[in-house]
């Protein structure tokens, strides 16, 4: 039998092909690298789903911008970097958006804030009543009572109508 003396791209001639939007390049790229990039990725969300994500997003980046690669600097390093900046990414938005709701939360506590299904219709029968409403909600003020009733709808405050 005859062996062929069949050459592995080099990551260059790969990245040449991915800017001439070779999808098969890409997929060999993907395969050379996904589990060098996947370790880089955990290390700095420490949670499995997101890191797919993650991974997902650098190789769509790599796609969309690969004419910015230069070849000198390799793409390994290129890789790396790309993908410890994409999670870096993730975990400040992730932190942004628990900050945000624990100051909408406190927020909501402070001001005694509800959400819109705390707000009850009393015109369905069975439902609370304008005057059982207002006997366990005295600290209310006047013009929220009459506001509420005025729609046809009582407040739910807290946990008065369990």
């Amino acid at each position: 039998m005859e062996q062929r003396n069949v050459q592995r791209p080099t990551d260059v001639e790969l990245m040449e092909a991915v800017v001439r939007r070779d999808s098969d390049a890409m997929a060999k790229i993907y395969e050379r690298y996904e589990s060098t990039l996947r370790p880089v990725i955990l290390n700095v969300l420490h949670e499995e789903g997101e890191t797919d994500d993650v991974l997902h997003d650098v190789f769509i980046q790599l796609w969309n911008h690969a004419d910015r690669f230069v070849a000198e600097k390799g793409l390994h390093g290129f890789l790396v970097t790309l993908a410890r900046r994409r999670a870096l990414d993730r975990l400040r938005r992730r932190l942004a958006y628990r900050r945000a709701t624990d100051r909408m939360e406190t927020q909501m506590k402070t001001h005694r804030i509800f959400y819109p299904c705390e707000i009850l219709d009393t015109r369905l029968p069975g439902i609370w009543s304008r005057p059982k409403v207002e006997a366990r909600a005295p600290n209310v003020s006047q013009r929220a009572k009459h506001g509420a009733s005025r729609s046809g709808q009582a407040a739910y405050w807290g946990n008065v109508l369990q």
